[in-house]
């Protein structure tokens, strides 16, 4: 487990080539090529983060905490298990010159890991559906001590024959089995929280669901 680290003297502003999960994309400079997440930042932020501490799981390339450290927010940091994306995100943020804000590269499902403190807010976006029903319930367990204020997901309801579950685990064409959640799972865990949810402009398929202490 580590910081990913590097010298503020001077970085690249290399190009990663295909598709990727976020484009990154800042002052006009095309860092990334890839998938516009800037509608789903908005969605998740209404208003700019200012002055707020974000932790962000499974960050990738960090899109979502680069843009909200850009818009004020006091500290940002991401856990990403692939080094590639953690690099990626720590390399934009020093060419941009963004301080308070940290990528760490571990597997935070197989990992002992608690903060200094807690985050105003927590992200977990698109990545419950990768884990097993009994490791989503784990981390969002954790989730919820890491967190100050509020938690935010990006899930994929169950649908078809199983769309009347809470929790299921489907296949889908093109990818593995998955695991499903409805937003009726956040209301089973954390009863006397307010839990709202709304369709993902960018894949109406899924559901931002914001869980608020």
């Amino acid at each position: 487990m580590g910081c990913i680290g590097y010298n503020r003297s001077k970085s690249s502003k290399g190009f990663i080539m295909g598709k990727s999960y976020q484009q990154l994309k800042f002052d006009g400079h095309l860092y990334v090529s890839g998938i516009d997440r800037s509608k789903e930042y908005e969605q998740i932020f209404k208003e700019p983060p200012v002055g707020l501490s974000i932790l962000d799981i499974g960050c990738h390339m960090g899109y979502h905490i680069l843009r909200a450290k850009r818009e004020g927010a006091y500290y940002c940091m991401g856990i990403e298990k692939k080094k590639e994306w953690a690099n990626k995100a720590m390399e934009v943020s020093i060419d941009l010159n963004l301080r308070e804000f940290q990528v760490f590269n571990f597997d935070i499902i197989n990992s002992v890991w608690n903060p200094n403190s807690q985050f105003d807010i927590t992200l977990c976006l698109n990545f419950l559906h990768h884990l097993y029903p009994s490791e989503v319930g784990r981390l969002c367990s954790k989730i919820n001590e890491w967190t100050k204020r509020k938690m935010v997901f990006i899930i994929w309801p169950p649908d078809g024959a199983y769309k009347d579950e809470v929790i299921s685990i489907q296949g889908v064409i093109g990818h593995p089995l998955r695991t499903r959640i409805s937003p009726r799972w956040f209301n089973n865990i954390w009863p006397d929280y307010e839990i709202e949810s709304e369709p993902s402009l960018l894949s109406p398929e899924r559901l931002i669901v914001k869980v608020t202490k």
